[in-house]
């Protein structure tokens, strides 16, 4: 399910947020503390209506008496209205009869806590689970589809589209089926944006030989259409071709994990004439862009199809910050094809990647990390970059070649042998470092020996391309990168990196400026590595220029301009890059800076204890224990970096007052600024044009009939006085009672998109709803959720935003009384991977905390949150803990339903336990014992199937089975790994296709 958030009207006020009912008619507030007379906001939220499948469509659609079915809703509401979906399964086609408008969507939400499905059956009555044609501002959420005929969801000349906290699934595909070759089939249609969804089994996988994606995005040959969609933080599993298909411009694809098994991850290609299509067909694909996934598997099929991270035929593309890991055949192919389609690529500017562990021994193909191959057909291929990305652990090939990048460029027109390939600031490991140079000096080149190959020349290392090719070939460096944790055997790939690699602050720039000036319009040699806001779908690249940064409002990619939101003065040839941590850009897909951590604060006495690890368990050393020296006893607590040092320092907010030091430690010295609300504060790096941390308050009063609205009030200019102005951001109704949201609200800050910009999210109970838009923009827009659970039931907990994993994107943790610190490193629904850090209790049990970094750093500066009084509980002693392993069928486990006992000489006690899933959850395993950990062990099936794993009656993780294999593999764990010690009830529920459980591995407490 996702997280409800109503939009309300923009608030314009200086003092502070006072809300009254309007009962004249017309807009549903007003605000009355406005001194500038701005007129009453328009209406932004319209009817809210009922549907649950014991409802009836005679009825008036309410709570009490719904409606039966979603698509006699859809027939009926109109912009701002809400249709709220019980769970259940609804045997329906929903075709959206009307358009919302902008500010007031058509919502389709799925009702807190159920799961409504749209099931097709595979029935050719309902060609589609969701059809949307000539439609606009229109949203699904929570929503699980299934089974069509031909697509899941087709959106056709339709613009501003929103699919999130959506399940696409197919649990079945009859051989009879004829389904269509894309899962959503996104035509013509822009500013759409699919995110936080889970995207399992599309296209027909026949013998290897297969077809199908969960999405194409199509576009048109002026590229007006199918452009500004956004495919963002979604799971995809298992698409026949692909998962991702995108023959059009200007989209954004971001910030998603791709585990195909079936074949690659995505396919971005310019198609001329393409198959099926209408005569003259051109799908124009440039300028998309390509950020952030994780690219884990990708198989070569059974006809050695596929393999591939990402696969690239078209233009102007931008492929950043990726990381390609365990292809079977490359981790990226930028190509071109003889089929009559697939016929260009330039201007694909690849930078900051990390590409290891791809390939398979018995292909020979060269370049299992990286092939640019117009495979001898001299067709246009030319001006590709390759920027500070690590190639690194890509597999020798079948003929005993190392050759980790493979250049093959024919065709006189594309400047061949290299094709004006710019390869520059890579860090690339050479296996055979001494064969390969003796085979230099002796041969001319090195054979098989060295990792790159270029066709018609032949093999060398980094040297011998860098001396025969100085324009191209620069900047780059062999060896080991220094990964955090790098393990394939064991499927280990922590490949941040760690201090003293090669790769840190070793990067080339990414460009440079053609002239000197003054002004907003910055001249640079290359504009095509840089994005702006994409037709306002996201936040602009901020650009690193010289020593001052600014944020992209423009690009003329013809005449390489970029326009910025404010002036700078530069000299010529000032290098231009993505901001970064250090003296240079770093090489690979993470910046590395030290990880943010903890401080606590004890307010009572008021002393504070900072602390420098993420290790469980720190010792003494690791804090730093010290009074705040403030004479403010009764205030709430903040860290931020007021001075733009680097360096996050202490302040506390009380009464309507902030004070602050910047001084590290205890400190004598406080300034203190007046703000007004007495709300909760909150810091973080607010605003571009700012250098130094802002803060913020966030205030809050009842907006009848949705519940409490809030507001940011904040100021930046913490230096010119005691009442600096102050900005505002209007935050809306947050989580509300109304629908079922209970505890206290909790905010924070923090870098959500790795844009260097800190944006604000709320928790309420197990709930986070957070955003993207910046508070110097006045609307907010809560659209991104996640599910972070009670790790523990000690007290409430302290609500806390950092960056864990020195990825440049914060992510959010919570902090006990009894000093447990549970975190996560993804921004995703509900992951269920939490880190248990135990950073005991050095200044007692009534704790605050907040989020700092040892080692400073620019961004995801904040992290400020605060809890009500919290319940003092003692400090908690030392534990011992063993594994213990409980068989499925042992008499300590409880079955319910109907389970059967498989043997097997494989298993744990040679037999395991099988049921079949049923949504009805009719069939289950349960245990109790008392421990910190648990690992379900379980088989992968050849049948697909699906577990929910539930512990203390919270559903902490489900579990898919994909199938599609001969043979059961056995000792498949499931890990919960953050329990807090004490007893615990463990129940595994069948809800899907086949389960097999083999045991329990317990971590149990010793008496």
């Amino acid at each position: 399910m996702g997280i409800a958030v109503v939009s309300s009207p923009t608030h314009r006020s200086e003092a502070s947020l006072s809300i009254t009912q309007d009962n004249t008619g017309g807009s549903p507030a007003q605000f009355v503390d406005d001194p500038i007379g701005t007129p009453a906001p328009a209406q932004t939220t319209g009817n809210q209506y009922y549907v649950a499948t014991n409802g009836n469509n005679s009825w008036p659609g309410t709570v009490s008496q719904p409606w039966r079915t979603i698509q006699y809703a859809a027939g009926r509401v109109v912009a701002g209205d809400v249709v709220w979906i019980r769970g259940g399964t609804y045997v329906e086609q929903v075709t959206p009869a009307n358009s919302g408008q902008a500010g007031r969507p058509i919502t389709y939400k799925a009702y807190p806590g159920e799961q409504p499905i749209i099931d097709g059956q595979n029935n050719s009555a309902r060609l589609y689970n969701i059809l949307l044609v000539n439609r606009r501002f229109i949203t699904f959420d929570g929503i699980r589809v299934e089974e069509p005929w031909v697509s899941w969801v087709l959106i056709q000349d339709s613009d501003y589209i929103t699919m999130q906290n959506m399940q696409f699934m197919n649990p079945t595909y009859p051989t009879s089926m004829q389904r269509n070759f894309w899962g959503i089939d996104i035509r013509n249609s822009n500013n759409n944006r699919i995110t936080s969804s889970v995207l399992d089994r599309w296209g027909r996988y026949d013998e290897g030989d297969s077809e199908g994606n969960h999405i194409g995005i199509h576009g048109n040959n002026n590229m007006t259409r199918g452009i500004y969609n956004v495919i963002e933080y979604n799971t995809f599993t298992y698409g026949a071709q692909g998962c991702i298909i995108l023959n059009a411009s200007y989209n954004v694809i971001r910030n998603n994990t791709f585990y195909n098994d079936w074949q690659k991850g995505i396919y971005v290609g310019w198609f001329t004439n393409p198959g099926g299509e209408p005569a003259g067909t051109d799908w124009v694909a440039y300028r998309n862009l390509i950020e952030n996934n994780q690219f884990i598997r990708s198989n070569n099929s059974e006809y050695d199809h596929g393999g591939l991270g990402i696969e690239s035929t078209a233009a102007g593309s931008i492929i950043r910050r990726n990381v390609m890991r365990n292809n079977d055949h490359f981790g990226l192919i930028v190509t071109v094809f003889g089929n009559g389609y697939a016929l260009r690529d330039w201007q694909t500017h690849i930078y900051n990647n990390t590409i290891v562990y791809n390939g398979l021994d018995r292909f020979q193909y060269r370049g299992h990390g990286l092939t640019i191959s117009n495979h001898g057909l001299g067709l246009e291929l030319h001006d590709t970059v390759v920027k500070n990305n690590i190639i690194y652990g890509n597999l020798t090939h079948a003929d005993g070649n190392v050759n980790h990048i493979n250049i093959e460029v024919t065709g006189s027109a594309n400047n061949p042998p290299h094709g004006r390939t710019v390869f520059a600031g890579n860090l690339i490991e050479n296996p055979r470092p001494t064969t390969c140079q003796n085979n230099i000096n002796r041969n001319g080149q090195g054979g098989g020996d060295c990792p790159i190959y270029m066709d018609g020349v032949g093999s060398g290392n980094v040297a011998f391309w860098q001396a025969r090719y100085p324009t191209y070939f620069y900047g780059n460096r062999e060896g080991n990168p220094g990964f955090a944790s790098y393990d394939p055997a064991n499927g280990v790939f922590d490949l941040t990196l760690t201090a003293g690699s090669l790769a840190i602050d070793a990067g080339s720039p990414l460009t440079a400026t053609r002239s000197a000036g003054t002004g907003n319009v910055l001249p640079v040699w290359d504009a095509y590595y840089f994005a702006d806001s994409y037709g306002g779908m996201i936040q602009p690249d901020i650009i690193r220029v010289g020593n001052s940064v600014a944020r992209i409002v423009s690009i003329d990619i013809n005449n390489h301009n970029i326009t910025l939101d404010r002036t700078l003065t530069w000299t010529a040839n000032a290098y231009v890059n993505l901001q970064y941590f250090g003296s240079g850009p770093d090489i690979g897909a993470y910046e590395f800076s030290q990880p943010d951590t903890v401080v606590l604060f004890n307010p009572a006495i008021p002393r504070a204890a900072l602390l420098n690890t993420l290790q469980d368990l720190p010792p003494n050393s690791a804090y730093t224990v010290f009074d705040t020296g403030s004479s403010v006893t009764t205030g709430r607590w903040v860290m931020g970096d007021w001075n733009g040092d680097g360096l996050r320092t202490l302040g506390v907010f009380n009464a309507g007052a902030f004070y602050y030091t910047n001084n590290y430690g205890q400190s004598g010295n406080w300034t203190g600024i007046w703000i007004g609300p007495n709300g909760i504060p909150v810091s973080g790096r607010f605003s571009t044009t700012a250098n130094n941390d802002c803060i913020g308050v966030v205030d809050s009063a009842n907006f009848p009939p949705y519940g409490t609205a809030f507001a940011l009030y904040f100021t930046c200019n913490l230096t010119s006085g005691p009442t600096p102005p102050l900005s505002y951001q209007w935050l809306s109704v947050l989580l509300p009672d109304s629908q079922g949201f209970t505890g206290v609200h909790q905010f924070g800050a923090g870098d959500f998109d790795g844009d260097g910009i800190d944006s604000v999210a709320v928790r309420r109970g197990p709930y986070i709803s957070f955003t993207n838009v910046p508070p110097t923009t006045v609307n907010s827009a809560f659209n991104f959720a996640q599910y972070i659970g009670t790790p523990s039931t000690n007290d409430y907990g302290t609500f806390v935003v950092g960056d864990w994993n020195s990825d440049l994107f914060d992510t959010f943790g919570l902090v006990y009384n009894n000093g447990y610190f549970y975190r996560r490193n993804d921004l995703a629904w509900n992951s269920g991977q939490y880190f248990l850090q135990r950073v005991g209790q050095p200044i007692g049990s009534s704790i605050t905390a907040a989020t700092w970094r040892s080692g400073g750093g620019e961004a995801g500066t904040s992290g400020t949150e605060v809890v009500a009084e919290p319940p003092i509980s003692e400090a908690t002693p030392s534990i011992q803990t063993e594994h213990r392993l409980v068989e499925s069928d042992d008499p300590l486990v409880t079955p319910v339903g109907q389970w059967a006992a498989v043997d097997s000489s494989s298993a744990s006690g040679e037999r395991y336990l099988t049921a079949l899933g049923e949504k009805s959850g009719q069939n289950s395993l349960t245990i109790e014992f008392s421990g910190t950990a648990l690992e379900v062990v379980y088989l992968e099936t050849p049948e697909p199937g699906a577990f929910t794993i539930i512990v203390d009656d919270v559903a902490v993780r489900t579990v898919i089975i994909p199938g599609g294999i001969t043979q059961p593999l056995f000792n498949q764990r499931s890990v919960i790994s953050y329990l807090e010690p004490g007893p615990h009830t463990l129940k595994i529920v069948a809800i899907d296709g086949s389960v097999a459980i083999d045991a329990f591995d317990l971590t149990v407490l010793v008496e």
